[in-house]
């Protein structure tokens, strides 16, 4: 009777005093792709007392899953509070990724997952008594805001007309959407991307659909591809060779819609199907980013008749580049030339020098005709 009577009253008292809540912080919402800003993740503390953080970690979950934060001993979040951590780097993928929180133990306090991201939109639970997100906008340190749920159909409301097609992306893997483009090269500081041509009246939802290689190396596709225009997808990671590869476009059925290889690609490069065939399974690929070269037969040494001669090319002359050459110069002379007068005959000359030798002192003399001869031998 006393045993029974001690169990009562622990009853009563756990009714009267009910024990406190432990303090358990969950995952709450997280922004893996955001147009502004940081990458961030919130936490929430349920609890009606303080949580401490001491010694828990924050990891991404990759192949081969990195710390994101490693909390600190003076690290704890208040009763029914939020705490928001903005990433210093880029962690979380765009496509399929998710985060862990583990506590000062080491064991799994929380965790979520998702397959893909939209720009600007970010991953809010639904509650705190289920595991359950929402892709909604973003409400970084507030109550999340969620969608509202659909209404209940009225059985008595009239028929309506017949819904004309919408702009509101369909999930339906059976559409035809052609892969356009790759950019298996890009530089350090990019990453890869595909381009998707969807030639349906449907917007595309691009969520289960994903890209493999050559080697079945997978990554899971996101966002939403308009009607009869390209777009362009980013890849949460690089799976391409850059020494050649092939790209498939798989839809969540696991079957092959479209496809695209190539067999090697510069940094930068861009790959695109053929614009005038279908891009298929088997379609082909050609470099966009590289012009088409027409090769240009140089003439041979035989003179052909028919041949229409080019037209001049016009090219630049410098002429102070250029000396003037005479080619045939004359030799500079090495003496100057007179001309003289003819010289008198010799009878002359000597008749000349004989008037000076007789006529001296204003007197004459003659000599004989005899004697002159003999003298000069005239």
């Amino acid at each position: 009777m006393k045993q029974l009577s001690v169990s009562f009253l622990v009853f009563l008292a756990t009714i009267v005093f009910p024990l406190p809540i432990f303090a358990a912080p969950l995952v709450s919402e997280l922004s893996p792709n955001p147009t502004t800003g940081p990458e961030w993740v919130e936490l929430y503390n349920p609890a009606s007392e303080s949580a401490s953080l001491a010694g828990w970690t924050l990891m991404d979950q990759l192949a081969s899953p990195s710390v994101i934060i490693s909390f600190d001993a003076t690290a704890s979040i208040g009763p029914q509070q939020y705490l928001l951590l903005e990433l210093s780097s880029s962690k979380l993928n765009n496509g399929a990724d998710g985060v862990t929180l583990l506590n000062q133990a080491g064991a799994i306090q929380d965790q979520m997952q998702y397959e893909s991201s939209e720009p600007g939109m970010s991953w809010s639970r639904k509650n705190w008594d289920s595991a359950v997100f929402l892709l909604t906008s973003p409400t970084p340190g507030e109550a999340n805001r969620l969608p509202s749920p659909s209404p209940t159909a009225d059985p008595s409301a009239q028929p309506t007309a017949s819904p004309q097609p919408s702009s509101t992306p369909t999930s339906t893997h059976h559409l035809d959407l052609q892969l356009t483009a790759l950019y298996p090269c890009p530089d350090k500081s990019e990453s890869e991307w595909i381009e998707i041509t969807n030639p349906s009246d449907q917007t595309a939802d691009l969520t289960n659909w994903k890209l493999k290689d050559e080697q079945n190396n997978s990554v899971a596709l996101s966002g939403s591809v308009p009607t009869s225009q390209p777009k362009t997808i980013p890849l949460s990671r690089n799976i391409l060779n850059n020494a050649g590869d092939s790209a498939f476009l798989e839809n969540p059925a696991g079957t092959t819609i479209s496809s695209l290889s190539y067999r090697g690609c510069t940094t930068g490069e861009i790959i695109s199907a053929n614009s005038s065939e279908e891009t298929s399974a088997s379609s082909s690929a050609t470099l966009a980013s590289t012009p088409t070269i027409t090769a240009q037969h140089t003439a041979t040494t035989e003179p052909t008749t028919h041949a229409t001669p080019s037209a001049a090319t016009s090219l630049p002359i410098n002429l102070s580049a250029i000396q003037l050459t005479d080619p045939t110069p004359t030799p500079t002379p090495r003496a100057t030339y007179i001309t003289l007068p003819p010289l008198p005959p010799k009878n002359a000359v000597l008749g000349v020098i004989l008037g000076g030798m007789l006529i001296s002192g204003g007197g004459v003399s003659i000599v004989p005709k005899e004697r002159l001869q003999k003298l000069f031998s005239l």
